[in-house]
């Protein structure tokens, strides 16, 4: 890839550059050498993918160090494992990440939070299991051909931006709005999407959640405003979950009921209001995000891998015929999920997991890691590890057949994360990203709209800087 150059001859960090191989990955070009702090915390700013130099890319730990900050990027697959499972009491979850309006944004999780969250997912886990989720496929299924109905009423050569309001958004939102509030969802979604129109432009990491002292003032300050802007959000959910803790029995089993009638191990403390409805946001807005964005992605490398594409239009066809597709065909599509998990390993939707913090002295890759060093894991910069993938660079979805992922780390690809803290919604997620392409795909291949520049841009969820303007095209 030819690399955007300055006058000196030294690379622009960020920047794309402007000849790229057919078909190209857009994304930004590493810098040759680190970044200076505020170059750092610029780029940062802008797009927190950008501000990782040619080092993280071949490595298996790098350190970043600004003034008393520590920081290392960690690539080596057994070094994560041990971070976020054999010894994950030891590294401390940081919460920089936005927290959509629930707890303040502090530098770790303290040990009683900790405890609590570990207690409400164990009771959330039900609602996300395999066969709770069968019971939402054809809630997928409807909401991918309602968009379907959409398209096939539209003139020939309409853009849509399969990221917006009225395309991939409106099928998430109200897929997960209706795992979540059941028959109550049709006002939060609505509310939902229009808030998602404003939230575009939210950054996942703020220079100031580094900086100690300063980041606890900032903490309550993005807390407040965050609240603010989830107002009308909150104040729906608020209401019902008044009205279904005013309920003598659970009605609905959904999300919510099992939150309100949640009760802590050990204790007889019951999740309050203000918990059930921060859980409820919480998932509502990463479950529905997630999906939109990857759906969004996937559409994107069909639309520049004809060949790829043409060998998943042809396995659609031979096992669906035109029908609509069932949780049970997931499993008879393997080039299919083969393709949605090349598209993730390159466009991973968490393009930045929660850092973490050791609590005290330890080792990883054979380098001592003092206490109170922040350990990063960035599976935008691990999937594209030349230790690790062999052409990284190169979009290959048979990288994932089982011939070839047989010896691979499971620590290598890490699209939801993994340990404790993975996902809790990733079965749904695929499960919903697999029926909603299955069922559009088998009627529209869709071309990216002339002009249209696609720049991916790391914020809260890895998107493109000005959305994902295609051209609907019937099959």
């Amino acid at each position: 890839m030819k690399r955007a150059m300055n006058p000196d001859g030294s690379a622009r960090p960020g920047e794309f550059s402007s000849y790229l191989p057919e078909p190209h990955l857009p994304g930004p070009v590493p810098p040759l050498k680190p970044l200076s702090f505020f170059s750092f915390l610029r780029t940062m700013q802008d797009n927190a993918i950008a501000v990782y130099d040619e080092r993280a890319y071949e490595e298996w730990l790098v350190e970043t160090k600004f003034f008393r900050l520590r920081n290392f990027i960690l690539n080596d697959p057994e070094g994560i494992r041990r971070v976020l499972l054999d010894h994950a009491a030891n590294y401390a979850k940081g919460n920089i990440e936005p927290q959509v309006g629930t707890a303040g944004v502090g530098r770790k999780t303290n040990p009683g939070e900790e405890a609590r969250w570990h207690a409400r997912r164990r009771l959330a886990l039900p609602a996300f299991d395999y066969r709770s989720v069968s019971s939402y496929v054809p809630i997928m299924t409807e909401a991918a051909e309602r968009l379907l109905s959409q398209w096939d009423s539209s003139p020939p050569g309409t853009v849509v931006d399969l990221a917006g309001s009225s395309c991939f958004q409106q099928v998430t939102v109200e897929v997960i709005s209706r795992r979540v509030f059941s028959s109550d969802s049709e006002e939060i979604a609505r509310l939902v999407a229009e808030f998602m129109t404003r939230r575009r432009s939210e950054i996942m990491i703020h220079p100031l959640d580094f900086i100690p002292f300063v980041d606890k003032v900032w903490a309550r300050y993005r807390n407040r405003r965050e609240r603010r802007a989830f107002a009308d959000v909150m104040a729906a959910i608020e209401r019902l979950v008044a009205s279904r803790s005013a309920e003598q029995t659970p009605s609905h089993d959904d999300f919510l009921d099992r939150l309100i009638a949640a009760q802590e191990e050990g204790s007889d403390r019951r999740i309050g209001r203000a918990e059930a409805q921060g859980n409820a946001l919480t998932i509502l807005m990463v479950g529905h995000e997630t999906v939109t964005w990857t759906l969004a992605w996937i559409w994107y490398m069909l639309s520049q891998h004809p060949t790829e594409e043409a060998k998943v239009h042809a396995e659609l066809d031979s096992v669906l015929g035109g029908r609509t597709p069932t949780q049970e065909d997931i499993a008879r599509l393997p080039y299919t999920r083969m393709f949605v998990e090349e598209t993730m390993r390159l466009y991973p939707p968490f393009h930045t997991l929660a850092w973490r913090e050791t609590l005290a002295d330890d080792e990883l890759c054979g380098r001592p890691i003092p206490k109170g060093t922040i350990i990063s894991i960035v599976p935008w910069v691990l999937h594209r590890h030349r230790k690790l993938w062999e052409d990284p660079e190169r979009f290959d979805p048979e990288r994932f057949s089982p011939e070839r992922s047989a010896g691979r780390s499971r620590f290598a690809y890490l699209p939801f994360g993994m340990g404790p803290r993975v996902c809790i919604g990733a079965v749904f997620a695929m499960t919903q990203i697999m029926l909603v392409l299955a069922t559009l795909a088998q009627r529209y291949r869709l071309r990216l709209a002339p002009g249209h520049r696609v720049e991916p841009q790391a914020r809260v969820m890895l998107r493109t800087r000005s959305g994902m303007k295609m051209v609907l095209e019937k099959r």
